[in-house]
């Protein structure tokens, strides 16, 4: 008689798994031990159609009744029980193959436990010494118990057949082999099992009520995704699943993870933006953040790429990849050849912002460390590109010339077939183009200045929104009723302003373009006029003080210090649409503030002698705002940011005698 695990005790299963003190990563550790052992090899392809990995995803994660072996499923139908608490309730998407997967088990968390290596494709297997950094996969948190190996089983096994099990045996023998069967099929050692488990409960299995005679339905123990399942009543049945659409039109509500307002703004205006400030101040967790609200409201784990900078960067195969004679053998035109192309993953993330239908989708590079190398000779490339701008698809110089886009096409053709950017590449070759940078592509670096890392040039502070991050006092910071005021942003409303980068005209003036932006919103017209002058008034008389000094600056600057306002008001009306406010035009003024510290100020560098007393007057300038008769500015200290960040600057060149805006 077919025999079964209830639909009851998969949910206890999920409900204690959720509750365990173990990062939900275990899993992804799990599926490797298990696809290695279907592989038969010491080292795993982290491909999407590796069948292998596609099996132990499946095994694990499926919401299929039987876990299915196709690629072919639709959104939301992997489930891991050990992140039902977590904000996505345990789902994720059918990217899971080629994104959620290898970049999980490429990351931090398996630092030691994981090596990941390049061989034509990435290829990943278990460090030599994994087993004494096992232990991370552990959290601290005392309060909570290790997984049960009876709950890891019992879900692995949840739609097979245990009648052989249960048939002749006690319930305590039943389960007993079905761990010792698990062990076997999923390839975990008994030091595994020490260091990550916690041993079966013999007073649960006294009899077999937790079997039955037909497959439970994953409808009924499955945690709804609209709540969390502990707070939520099993619902007896699923929401009908709708039909993916195109993600070039998302259609998913509104994300709840918010995002900074001030990166998204200064994204969407330039395209590339540097976060300066001392380590541990949350650089780059502004960042993963504006990727996991936009991974969410598009439904898409493909559109981020984080890489951490290294110190031995010396030029850019690191970014863009390089050309390898010595690859693993292939097959072209039936003779073998072994010249590849190694595809890093800053590669990968332009071609998939290059596919024709993601073209619309904002990617985020996120650079991390950016100055533990010399930018100037990793990234050089990119730098002449922003200066003269985003283009139109098939214009401008490429990144990646025709010919090795043809070698990548034909690469992943052989490795890869049917990814994002097997797709990219084979248009491009199509096309007999080479890859630009893609409009819809925004980069995000993180530094820190200290005697390990590399000053910044003027040349790249030039081409980029340097948004500095200060550090909180620690009496501050641990106050209780301290709360943070950073603006945020939707992942809809940041969706609505990381629009592709248009080409800059030089046919409109920038203050001209401002106020035609702003009659399409529907700001008033002698507000936009009040601002236009006021910026003209503001930039006109820095100019004047930093000339004198030798740091004029040209018509670009002023072109995005206006292109900045442009996404500042349409942010301003998504959010006001988003809440239902009327439109208000409050806070201008602290945008003009912010977009002159981050495109004004970095220009500033130099000794007492070069600059002068330039730092006092373009301090004392702005400290007079309100009272020079400028519109709409009569607060007494309307430019704070600008000003505090001038006479930080002036102390230090007082006590060392230099100063430059990266502290």
């Amino acid at each position: 008689m077919p025999s079964y695990v209830t639909a009851k005790r998969i949910e206890e299963t999920i409900e204690r798994l959720g509750r365990a003190r173990v990062r939900g990563t275990l899993l992804d550790f799990l599926i490797l031990k298990r696809a290695l052992k279907l592989k038969n090899e010491d080292a795993l392809p982290l491909k999407k159609t590796e069948p292998a990995l596609i099996q132990a995803v499946n095994e694990y994660l499926s919401t299929q009744k039987p876990a299915s072996t196709s690629i072919s499923i639709k959104n939301f139908n992997f489930f891991n029980p050990i992140k039902s608490e977590h904000k996505t309730k345990g789902y994720n998407t059918n990217d899971y193959y080629s994104n959620g997967f290898p970049d999980t088990i490429g990351g931090g968390t398996f630092a030691g436990i994981i090596d990941v290596k390049t061989l034509g494709v990435r290829h990943a297997s278990l460090s030599q010494d994994y087993l004494s950094h096992l232990g991370d996969i552990v959290t601290t948190d005392k309060s909570r118990q290790l997984p049960r190996i009876d709950d890891v089983a019992l879900w692995y096994y949840r739609d097979h057949d245990l009648d052989k099990y249960v048939s002749s045996k006690t319930p305590l023998e039943a389960i007993e082999f079905i761990i010792e069967d698990y062990k076997t099929d999923g390839n975990i050692t008994d030091e595994e099992v020490e260091t990550l488990f916690q041993r079966v409960e013999a007073t649960e299995y006294t009899d077999f009520s937790w079997v039955t005679a037909e497959v439970a339905d994953p409808q009924i123990y499955l945690p709804p995704r609209g709540a969390r399942a502990q707070s939520t009543p099993p619902q007896t049945t699923a929401p009908t699943p709708t039909s993916p659409t195109p993600l070039s039109v998302p259609t998913a509500p509104s994300s709840p993870v918010s995002c900074s307002f001030d990166l998204v703004v200064a994204l969407a205006a330039r395209g590339f933006v540097i976060l300066s400030g001392p380590s541990g101040t949350g650089k780059s967790r502004g960042g993963l953040q504006l990727a996991g609200a936009l991974k969410i409201q598009l439904d898409d784990q493909e559109l981020l790429a984080f890489v951490p900078v290294g110190a031995d960067w010396t030029d850019t195969r690191h970014i863009l990849g390089y050309r390898n004679p010595f690859g693993p053998p292939r097959q072209v035109g039936g003779v073998e050849t072994h010249e590849t192309y190694q595809l890093e993953e800053p590669l990968r993330l332009l071609l998939r912002a290059a596919h024709p239908q993601r073209e619309h989708i904002p990617h985020l590079l996120l650079l991390d460390e950016m100055n533990l190398s010399h930018v100037e000779r990793y990234f050089s490339p990119f730098l002449s590109l922003m200066e003269s701008g985003r283009t139109e698809e098939g214009q401008g110089v490429p990144l990646i010339s025709a010919d090795n886009i043809a070698l990548i096409s034909d690469v992943l053709e052989h490795v890869e077939p049917g990814s994002s950017e097997a797709e990219a590449a084979q248009h491009l070759k199509t096309a007999g183009r080479g890859l630009t940078l893609p409009p819809n592509v925004f980069i995000i670096g993180t530094i820190n200045v200290d005697e390990t890392t590399y000053m910044f040039s003027p040349k790249v502070l030039d081409r980029a929104q340097v948004i500095e991050i200060l550090s909180v006092p620690p009496k501050v910071y641990l106050d209780p009723s301290h709360t943070e005021t950073e603006l945020t942003l939707s992942g809809a409303a940041a969706l609505a302003v990381l629009r592709p980068l248009a080409p800059t005209s030089l046919k409109t003036r920038p203050n001209q373009a401002f106020l035609t932006r702003a009659q399409e919103l529907g700001f008033p017209d002698h507000w936009a006029s009040d601002v236009s002058k006021t910026v003209e008034y503001v930039l006109q008389k820095a100019y004047e003080v930093l000339e004198q000094v030798g740091f004029a600056f040209g018509y670009r600057l002023v072109n995005e210090v206006f292109a900045y306002l442009e996404v500042w008001i349409l942010a301003q009306k998504e959010q006001c649409d988003e809440t239902g406010q009327a439109l208000s035009t409050d806070g201008w003024h602290d945008a003009l503030d912010k977009v002159f510290s981050q495109k004004v100020l970095p220009k500033i560098h130099g000794n007492r002698r070069q600059l002068n007393d330039s730092l006092t007057k373009l301090e004392t300038f702005l400290r007079g705002l309100s009272t020079q008769g400028v519109p709409n500015l009569g607060t007494p200290d309307p430019m704070p940011v600008s000003r505090q960040k001038l006479e930080r600057m002036n102390r230090r060149l007082n006590a060392t005698g230099y100063t430059t805006f990266v502290e």
